[in-house]
């Protein structure tokens, strides 16, 4: 019943193979936390762009961005782990 990695890539695909693999492993929770980690760090920047009394458009709109792009990655490794259920 023990199939090589090699055998499960021939019948169901690299990219399948991979994902048991790391739903095996857990590393899709890992992956998770170290995104939820990221929107932290992105939060702890945003207040320091925005700190000041003299911070403006640019400023904001900065720390936007980094919160957008953060929160996007943590909706794509969730959208992984729903995949790999």
């Amino acid at each position: 019943m023990r199939e090589t990695l090699r055998e499960l890539a021939a019948k169901h695909g690299p990219k399948k193979v991979r994902k048991f693999a790391l739903s095996a492993l857990g590393l899709e929770r890992v992956r998770f936390r170290e995104a939820l980690e990221g929107v932290r760090q992105a939060l702890l920047d945003a207040e320091r762009l925005t700190a000041g009394a003299e911070f403006g458009y640019e400023d904001a709109a900065r720390a936007v961005d980094l919160l957008e792009k953060a929160v996007h990655r943590v909706r794509c490794v969730a959208n992984g782990m729903r995949g790999a259920v």
